[in-house]
């Protein structure tokens, strides 16, 4: 049974979508700078949690991916695209953890040294609690994360085009990997 491809072209994004998205966008930006001008202590907690959230969303829509590939599970090609797409978000997750390390004097006490000069456990912790390791960690996790899901999705669009099976055979060696470091 042949399968017929369904291309994007099909269903156009209305420009007024793309006009209201962004909108949208300069709104929220404007209000984000207006919040860090009038209440940063405010803002950078309800940044963090929104980070998480949606960075979350992203790496986990890779690990349910990794395991569907890892345990062959049939029922799960019907799900795969979905959480497949989530991966799509890293890169500008990536982008949204360099903005928070912008704001991480307003929520980790550890980046401030005359705090952590001040408190014995906080030196006791200061080789992985600072700034430099904290960017690092950062940079090295998305790092990985984005050449996973570059990897194991690219496989996946690779089988849409050819049906060749290697595809999803090598996607479970990529799996085993990803859901190792994950």
């Amino acid at each position: 049974m042949a399968t017929k491809s369904v291309s994007a072209k099909k269903y156009p994004v209305p420009s007024w979508c793309t006009w209201l998205a962004l909108a949208m966008l300069v709104i929220g930006i404007g209000t984000f700078g207006a919040g860090l001008n009038a209440v940063p202590n405010r803002v950078w907690p309800a940044y963090l949690t929104s980070f998480f959230f949606f960075s979350t969303l992203a790496v986990g829509g890779l690990f349910f991916a990794a395991v569907l590939h890892v345990t062959n599970a049939g029922w799960g090609i019907t799900v795969r695209r979905f959480v497949e797409a989530f991966a799509s978000f890293l890169p500008v997750a990536f982008v949204g953890g360099l903005i928070l390390i912008l704001g991480g004097g307003n929520l980790y006490e550890w980046m401030h040294p005359e705090v952590v000069a001040g408190d014995h456990l906080l030196q006791a912790k200061e080789a992985y609690l600072n700034k430099g390791f904290f960017v690092v960690r950062m940079v090295v996790f998305f790092g990985l994360w984005m050449l996973f899901g570059w990897k194991i999705v690219g496989n996946s669009l690779k089988q849409d085009k050819t049906g060749d099976e290697k595809h999803t055979r090598s996607n479970v060696g990529w799996s085993i990997a990803f859901l190792l470091v994950f």
